[in-house]
């Protein structure tokens, strides 16, 4: 994976997508059919005033390089007759072995590649150092394989449970 710049300061979810397909973000801009940059909602203040991007529009240039998407959530939620019933999911251990982008919860996307958190702001550095809440793991790999979660993978999983905890 290669770091790449975000081409602009609503891009960051493109831009780690394009890390993952080693692509260029401007060709996912084209795929997509804008930039993100777009005003349509003049009455809201910046950054709400523009046309957001979603990952769902973005997994068509997944699938057409030959990638799956998978899309997990740190925390779901059911609705019961007595409230809602909140249900966590074995998140880091997906992070521990896929690659693929991080979206959290302040707004911010980076890519990941199972080693290092590559933020579309020009930096690469470990997940620790991440100082935003991961919310959704979006998985993009080219093959995805079922294996055995070892020892090794369940102690970073409880380390960084440690770090992003239930808040």
């Amino acid at each position: 994976m290669n770091l790449q710049n975000q081409p602009n300061e609503r891009s960051c979810l493109v831009t780690s997508f394009a890390m993952c397909l080693s692509t260029k973000t401007e060709i996912l801009f084209a795929e997509v059919g804008h930039d993100g940059m777009e005003v349509i909602y003049p009455e809201n203040i910046p950054p709400y005033d523009t046309r957001p991007f979603c990952p769902e529009e973005l997994y068509p240039s997944c699938l057409k390089r030959g990638y799956s998407c998978v899309a997990v959530n740190r925390f779901n939620a059911m609705s019961m007759p007595h409230g809602l019933h909140v249900i966590r999911t074995s998140f880091f251990e997906y992070i521990m072995q896929y690659s693929g982008v991080i979206s959290c919860r302040e707004g911010h996307s980076v890519a990941w590649d199972k080693q290092y958190i590559f933020d579309p702001v020009g930096k690469k550095y470990p997940l620790e150092k991440l100082k935003y809440q991961p919310d959704t793991f979006i998985i993009i790999e080219r093959e995805i394989e079922k294996y055995y979660v070892s020892r090794q993978i369940e102690s970073k999983v409880q380390f960084f449970t440690s770090i992003f905890p239930n808040t």
